[in-house]
């Protein structure tokens, strides 16, 4: 039962279910809330930039980079519906890019990796340029934590890098058993991508790694893993197989001892992005006879459903807070994926999968 009073407030004597959007712009006052969000039918927002999108990251602004044009741009999204490009920084062979804080981080090919202030988005400055010396080094995974940065590499290498203002500099590394592709990072633990195994490692000592546990993602030999996702004690990985998508679940609460939830077959033949959000998870393809955004239902982690999917041919994905995009050859477009939207909040507890603050954030105690 749902009672709405006129003075803005919502109040439910029991739980309360939304499908689509929930805007409250005083008081919410309900025993449980359940906002699912809702299925991609529509482009939402749309921007196109000078050459093909290889790869784009997300925070206050989204960060491209494009290998075919050799540039990183700023385009703002701050109304996903009228995104426009603000900036073009001129960058070499671009592969992979990660966004934290006030800083973006874009591994190149021949095993280099530059980082630039993005403090301010229409003139990004570059902060150091980390010549490995090694050609093969080509990072494709990247993720920060705290003032560590950490990357999977192409020379089947998982490396740790500290980030002071003036730059980064190596402290750890780990030889893993086949090229990386990409990395994810939850308290002490990172769990790192290769083409054939996902890596649970132990970087409570950032200068001395250590292998937990190695899960086959396939028993074939053609098999590569390319996406990852965490949230709490579950992994998400995608991976292709003969031309053939996956997505499988796996449950990490020990990490010495990996076990299978799940695995379904996804849509299309070269999977190209994934992203989780609470009991969802959105996956790219971009080949085959039905390229297209797949949408599951995971609130069941051991049997993942199908919720539809959304005809687009999608080269990479990101979402950011309601939002989700993805990318098209030169476009960017945005979905509108609702949920709920409360101006204020108080509460004694959040326990939530992650956590992303656009502007400004203030925490005591703890």
């Amino acid at each position: 039962y749902v009672v709405v009073v006129n003075n803005g407030s919502v109040i439910a004597s029991n739980d309360m279910s939304v499908v689509g959007q929930l805007t409250v712009q005083d008081t919410l006052n309900t025993t449980k809330l359940v906002s699912n969000g809702s299925v991609p039918t529509v482009v939402f927002g749309q921007v196109t930039v000078n050459s093909t999108i290889q790869q784009f990251a997300v925070l206050r602004h989204r960060y491209v980079i494009s290998n075919s044009s050799n540039t990183l741009q700023t385009i703002s999204t701050a109304d996903p519906k009228n995104m426009t490009v603000l900036n073009s920084t001129s960058v070499t062979a671009p592969l992979s890019l990660y966004v934290s804080g006030k800083y973006a981080f874009v591994s190149l090919n021949g095993g280099i990796l530059n980082m630039y202030d993005i403090n301010n988005p229409i003139s990004p400055s570059l902060v150091q340029s980390l010549n490995t010396g090694i050609n093969t080094r080509n990072m494709f995974g990247l993720y920060v934590q705290g003032e560590y940065l950490y990357t999977a590499t192409g020379d089947s290498m998982f490396i740790i890098y500290q980030i002071t203002s003036v730059g980064i500099t190596q402290v750890g590394s780990l030889a893993i058993n086949s090229a990386g592709t990409a990395c994810k990072v939850q308290g002490t633990y990172a769990y790192v991508l290769s083409q054939t195994a996902m890596y649970v490692i132990d970087v409570a000592n950032i200068t001395s790694p250590v292998t937990r546990s190695t899960t086959l993602l396939s028993t074939t030999t053609t098999t590569n893993g390319y996406f990852i996702a965490i949230q709490s004690q579950t992994v998400y990985v995608v991976y292709t197989n003969n031309n053939a998508g996956s997505l499988v679940i796996y449950n990490v609460s020990n990490p010495t001892s990996i076990s299978t939830l799940s695995t379904i077959a996804v849509q299309g033949n070269n999977t190209t992005g994934l992203v989780v959000r609470g009991n969802t998870a959105y996956i790219s393809s971009n080949t085959g006879t039905t390229p297209s955004i797949s949408i599951y239902d995971i609130s069941t982690r051991a049997s993942p459903a199908s919720l539809g999917t959304y005809r687009l041919s999608a080269d990479t994905l990101e979402a950011s807070g309601r939002t989700l995009y993805a990318a098209v050859s030169t476009n960017l477009y945005s979905f509108d994926l609702s949920g709920s939207y409360i101006q204020q909040l108080e509460t004694g507890i959040l326990d939530t999968s992650s956590l992303q603050v656009k502007q400004n954030s203030m925490f005591r105690g703890d």
